[in-house]
């Protein structure tokens, strides 16, 4: 699967489309090549220095109208070979931060959430677990790496054979 383009997605299809996606992610040879190369670093528990290198090579565009377009994380990793950039909206950066972290063997998750408060879902972030707790990755947001917003709803969704 690389870019797929589907029209009135319902939310539970959206959700096992992300899983999949997720789950096939982090066992991409080509995510996990990239994930090696920019996480090396002798403090192995470090979590800044790979979402910031990921971070500064993300541009959000949105998805084309009237459509729920979905870019494999290993899709995003050839089109940054090609342009040096990756590009997508908030579910292709948190597939993508969340497969690097997955293939570099953290336990990893997405959520979607209620970003603005109004009862629908209209976000997506990437988590991982690290020291004990959930941390938040949200490449297309200014905060930094953890920033927790006060979500009014969160559903979370873990790749296939992981809660």
């Amino acid at each position: 699967m690389g870019t797929t383009i589907y029209r009135n997605v319902s939310q539970d299809q959206a959700k096992e489309l992300l899983k999949d996606l997720l789950s096939g992610g982090i066992s991409s040879p080509e995510v996990k090549e990239f994930a090696d190369r920019v996480a090396y670093h002798p403090d192995a528990t470090n979590l800044i220095m790979p979402f910031n290198r990921v971070k500064e090579l993300y541009v959000y565009v949105d998805d084309p109208d009237g459509k729920e377009l979905f870019i494999a994380p290993h899709r995003q990793i050839k089109i940054q070979r090609e342009t040096g950039k990756f590009t997508g909206d908030c579910d292709d950066a948190a597939l993508l931060i969340a497969s690097i972290f997955g293939a570099l063997g953290r336990r990893v998750k997405l959520s979607i959430v209620d970003s603005n408060g109004d009862g629908m879902y209209d976000h997506v972030i990437a988590c991982t677990f690290h020291k004990g707790s959930w941390v938040d990755m949200d490449l297309t947001d200014d905060k930094p790496l953890g920033w927790i917003y006060d979500y009014r709803m969160r559903d979370d969704i873990f790749p296939e054979g992981v809660k």
